[in-house]
């Protein structure tokens, strides 16, 4: 006795069949089992108003949305007459446009000598501009035309004499990591680069840079970094001429520790190390805080332990999950800790981080 392998399948043939063969849908198998006939199409059994070619994304069915999109080239510059290359992320689409061309509002990225590559997304080239420029496209990706599934995003593409990993620089730099500048070719005879220097509004004082190399980084054993961001210019001798390239520098003021506090109007009350949880109640307001003014985490996520039971977080959802059943929902943005506990879960003890 064969068994379909997708609801795919079942559209190829034409026909649902009874229950014993429905190993890919059982539970419309179970249901055409008792109701209908061997005979019955797919688009004539219907369970709550659809049929599963309507309900099955495999058959063509079910929501379907287009896939947001980016180019990490927006968050960075690129240098005068160096190659460059960046693909948009995630890549799903079958073809990539530039929007507003029959409006005459298109972008020329062959004016800068970029190629924008309709297959993949895909854009590549070595800027031919002598001085620094910038040009801004709006990309669509077309996933499916007949259905009318697309999505866009601006793109902007900044050209400079150098430039650096980012347009905002985080401090301290990565392990293992430098935040050199990026140049164009210059042999020493012609000069090189020298005298980097740098300057920023407020007055970053944490802020260091290598007079000789350009590399970027922070002053240690600071304590409290003050300002904790600034908009700084980097300066350059050519050889020639000074060279500028600006941009963005952050050292945020991590937190030393963090509580547990229940929202109570507008105040935030200590709730305690330990989270009591009752089955189908909601959890009353909670949110992770620090009792100082620094920096927030970019992102919360929760360790688990327990003896004996299965428990697991869902990066995706936030979901905090035991022997199969929701305990609470972390919010991995804000922190805070919502939901109404499952049934089927006991009271245990979880402990919770930010990162």
């Amino acid at each position: 006795m064969s068994h379909w392998s997708s609801c795919r399948n079942f559209k190829m043939h034409g026909q649902m069949l009874v229950a014993e063969k429905l190993a890919a849908c059982p539970t419309v198998g179970a249901e055409l089992h008792k109701n209908s006939h061997a005979d019955t199409t797919i688009e004539q059994y219907r369970h709550n108003g659809l049929s599963a070619k309507e309900a099955c994304c495999a058959c063509g069915g079910g929501m379907q949305a287009s896939t947001p999109f980016t180019y990490l080239a927006s968050s960075r510059s690129f240098v005068l007459g160096e190659a460059m290359s960046d693909q948009p992320y995630p890549r799903t689409a079958s073809s990539y446009r530039v929007a507003g061309v029959l409006e005459g509002t298109g972008c020329d990225l062959h004016s800068l000598g970029l190629v924008l590559d309709p297959r993949t997304g895909r854009i590549a080239g070595t800027p031919t501009a002598e001085e620094p420029a910038e040009v801004e496209c709006i990309i669509e990706a077309v996933q499916d035309e007949s259905l009318g599934i697309t999505a866009n995003t601006t793109v902007k593409i900044d050209l400079q004499y150098f430039a650096y990993d980012a347009r905002l620089l985080s401090f301290p730099a990565p392990s293992n990591s430098k935040y050199m500048p990026h140049t164009k070719y210059i042999s020493r005879r012609a000069g090189g680069y020298s005298n980097w220097r740098v300057a920023c509004t407020p007055n970053a004082i944490w802020l260091s840079i290598n007079s000789g190399t350009g590399e970027l980084s922070s002053i240690k054993g600071l304590g409290t970094y003050v300002p904790e961001a600034a908009f700084c210019t980097v300066t350059v001798f050519n050889g020639t001429m000074d060279l500028t390239h600006s941009l963005g520098v952050v050292h945020p003021n991590h937190w030393a520790s963090m509580q547990l506090k229940q929202i109570v109007g507008d105040k935030k009350v200590d709730a305690g190390s330990v989270l009591n949880l009752i089955a189908a109640r909601a959890i009353p307001p909670l949110v992770l805080a620090s009792g100082d003014s620094s920096t927030p985490p970019v992102a919360f996520y929760a360790s688990c332990s327990s003896s004996g039971l299965d428990v697991k977080f869902d990066l995706t959802t936030g979901d905090v999950v035991v022997q199969g059943h929701v305990a609470f929902r972390l919010d991995v943005l804000t922190g805070e800790i919502l939901g109404i506990p499952d049934m089927g879960v006991l009271s245990r003890r979880l402990n919770a981080r930010g990162s």
